[in-house]
């Protein structure tokens, strides 16, 4: 395999496999190209024996990734003179569109993958898409598994707590008087002056809808000596994130004052009851999962590809 000089080198591969990998945004069924790739980074040789991730176009240690900032641009290419993951080895591409060219390349049972197990987005943010992964390799040798994982979709905001606009209408006041008619029981009867029960609060705020699952991302392969060399493909889509439940029902209306005629008397009636508290909110629905995606191998100039 001739190392790689130009970028333009790097795009021969992915013009033949333009008819058959597609690269969907979201909302879009019409394939997409990913945006040009930064400048090849020549990389020499690189073990592979412990988690290593490709953060920010640098592959750091988890440790180190804490300390470098996330960058904007999400596309890196890397050239290595030879690249061996061990068998404990993971090499973790986070979501990039990342290029790896290599003259050769030895795995013993090591892994590359889009995202650790369990990744999961915030709150209300949907997952990330495994991204885009090109191997393109000399001599291959030994046993590799790639996981196309997409990123759990993040569940949904916990719904508001019921404020005074939730709050149920107050209950009707007592029957007006100008005078307490106390010499004439028979006439009036003590609730005629009592204040109404409050009405029923008004149903809670509706829970965060869960978002969606990440694509698990596109994958190409293409190696031009895989004699002594075996892969598994395994693709996992973000699962949806769950939707939050509905709030409590707002608080039940105040109820209605006793009747007090204009002398300022209770004409012997009490206050209304607080009405019921309003029912809960609705549940937020749960986020879709992710889709699968495209993966192209190209084996002895022959390719195959599938979802």
């Amino acid at each position: 395999m001739k190392t790689i000089l130009k970028l333009t080198t790097g795009f021969a591969a992915l013009v033949m496999l333009a008819g058959c990998v597609e690269f969907k945004d979201a909302d879009d069924e019409t394939p997409q190209a990913p945006e040009p790739m930064v400048e090849v980074q020549s990389m020499g040789n690189l073990v592979v024996d412990k988690n290593l991730y490709i953060w920010n176009g640098k592959i750091v240690t988890e440790e180190e990734m804490l300390s470098v900032e996330s960058g904007k641009n999400k596309d890196f290419e890397f050239q290595f003179d030879e690249l061996r993951l061990e068998e404990n080895g993971v090499l973790y591409t986070m979501g990039n569109n990342v290029r790896i060219h290599a003259n050769r390349f030895v795995s013993a049972k090591g892994r590359i993958a889009t995202f650790p197990k369990n990744m999961k987005a915030q709150l209300g943010e949907e997952g990330r898409s495994g991204g885009h992964i090109l191997l393109d390799l000399g001599v291959a040798v030994g046993g590799l598994t790639i996981e196309m994982r997409g990123e759990s979709g993040g569940d949904g905001i916990p719904a508001k707590y019921p404020d005074f606009a939730l709050k149920g209408p107050k209950g009707k006041d007592g029957r007006s008087e100008r005078f307490c008619q106390r010499r004439r029981p028979e006439a009036l009867l003590p609730f005629d002056y009592s204040g109404a029960e409050g009405l029923k609060g008004l149903p809670g705020y509706p829970g965060g809808d869960g978002k969606k699952g990440g694509a698990t991302g596109t994958l190409e392969i293409s190696i031009e000596d895989s004699s002594r060399f075996v892969h598994n493909v395994e693709k996992v889509p973000g699962v949806g994130g769950m939707g939050k439940p509905g709030g409590v029902g707002g608080d039940g209306g105040d109820g209605g004052n006793p009747t007090v005629d204009s002398r300022g008397q209770n004409c012997g009636g009490i206050r209304g009851l607080m009405g019921p508290r309003g029912d809960k909110g609705p549940d937020g629905k749960n986020g879709a999962n992710g889709e699968v995606q495209t993966s192209c191998i190209t084996k002895n100039k022959i390719m195959n590809c599938s979802n």
